[in-house]
């Protein structure tokens, strides 16, 4: 029996040695907000990825400022894009990192992170012209909408609110989405908020700091009527680090302030 006893000690001692090993590794994403619907994210300090990296003031002649600041050096793993509009897509910025670039439907990993592609509509939910993006590392999974406002604007017709349940996963941990386009939807926006159900959100793709604020209050408004937990950070930095092990219930909104990557 005592040989038997000792025999078993090396399989307790490895098992426990990856217990400890498991446990110190990091789970968290380090978010950076470049501004419009450019982030750049971190996942657990091993692989990088750059969204809707645009141009840097795509639609100011037309009076819509929503400057997209620059990533610089060094560059990303993972280059993603919804669609190509200039607010989302340049080719300039692009063609300086060697990086692997992402469009449209795709159902892949790079390193250990997942990355799915989900079809989307920008301008008419009768096609799809916009990719949302699934990024999932262990237990960790964030979502980028891209540019979907039609699907959002349309949110309020039930049969397309089943759609959308059916085609986003519900409580992600970081949800990064559009909360204006070519009109607004304020309300809709909050409704998709509260169909998703995300730990975090990040809104973007506004055209002034006055209608992103008024989003803010409107869903402010709205957890609070339906006494839903909900808490706001305000913060001068664009970064934000979200750590698996701090979840917490309600929401936490990032109002972060768009910067430039200095590395």
């Amino acid at each position: 029996m005592g040989n038997f006893k000792k025999s078993l000690y090396p399989i307790f001692l490895l098992l426990f040695t990856l217990i400890i090993v498991c446990s110190c590794q990091k789970n968290e994403v380090k978010l950076l907000y470049l501004g419009h619907s450019a982030v750049f994210l971190e996942f657990n300090e091993k692989v990088t990825v750059h969204c809707d990296y645009g141009n840097k003031n795509a639609y100011l002649s037309w009076g819509w400022d929503s400057p997209i600041y620059d990533a610089g050096m060094p560059g990303p793993d993972l280059l993603c894009y919804s669609h190509f509009h200039d607010d989302h897509f340049d080719e300039n910025r692009a063609e300086i990192y060697d990086a692997i670039r992402i469009t449209g439907l795709v159902d892949t990993c790079y390193k250990k992170l997942k990355i799915k592609g989900l079809s989307s509509s920008e301008k008419d939910i009768s096609r799809y012209d916009n990719h949302s993006y699934l990024f999932s590392i262990r237990d960790i999974k964030v979502l980028h909408l891209g540019d979907c406002q039609a699907d959002i604007m349309m949110i309020n017709d039930p049969a397309h609110a089943w759609v959308l349940e059916q085609r986003y996963p519900k409580h992600c941990d970081i949800l990064i989405m559009p909360i204006e386009g070519t009109r607004q939807y304020i309300p809709q926006a909050v409704k998709m908020v509260q169909l998703l159900e995300p730990k975090v959100l990040l809104p973007t793709h506004f055209w002034s700091e006055e209608y992103k604020n008024e989003f803010i209050d409107e869903i402010i408004r709205i957890y609070k009527q339906n006494e839903k937990k909900l808490q706001v950070i305000n913060s001068d930095d664009p970064e934000y680090t979200y750590i698996k092990q701090d979840d917490k219930n309600g929401l936490l909104l990032l109002d972060l302030k768009p910067a430039a990557r200095n590395k």
